[in-house]
């Protein structure tokens, strides 16, 4: 198959057995294909200087999208916004908090002196996080006259 696919498994609590040659199957697997899925982290407002990550509960990285190399460069997505500076006066555990208040969070942060913003929203149907990081210079840029 071509393309990219996110892939969610369960074992089932009893295998099941099929056919003459009676093969066992243990376990049930989804793929869902990210194109699908696009229609949440589109980031064509700026101009593909956006960057999407869809993040594990555990904080993994399950996809990334964007133009650029990764921004982080970490296994663990959530391992950035926690070491990050912060520009206003809150962290990642309050960010985390209020994820899980209101299934959606935003700050802005200073990963290697760059500016960026990020806003985290909980994917329910998932059990995963979309995290959208935009560079600051391409949030509310108004045009020069």
């Amino acid at each position: 198959m071509d393309g990219t696919f996110l892939a969610f498994s369960q074992k089932l609590d009893d295998p099941i057995t099929v056919g003459a040659d009676e093969k066992r199957f243990t376990h049930f697997v989804l793929l869902k294909e990210m194109d699908s899925l696009k229609k949440y982290y589109t980031t064509e407002t700026y101009g593909g200087n956006a960057a999407t990550y869809i993040i594990k509960k555990n904080g993994t990285m399950a996809y990334y999208d964007a133009d650029a190399d990764d921004i982080f460069g970490v296994r663990n997505i959530f391992k950035a916004p926690e070491e990050a500076e912060y520009i206003q006066d809150t962290d990642f555990n309050a960010i985390r908090d209020r994820l899980a208040a209101d299934g959606i969070a935003a700050a802005n942060i200073m990963p290697g002196g760059t500016e960026y913003y990020y806003c985290l929203t909980t994917i329910e149907t998932y059990d995963m996080t979309l995290m959208l990081l935009i560079p600051a210079e391409y949030v509310a840029v108004l045009p020069l006259y």
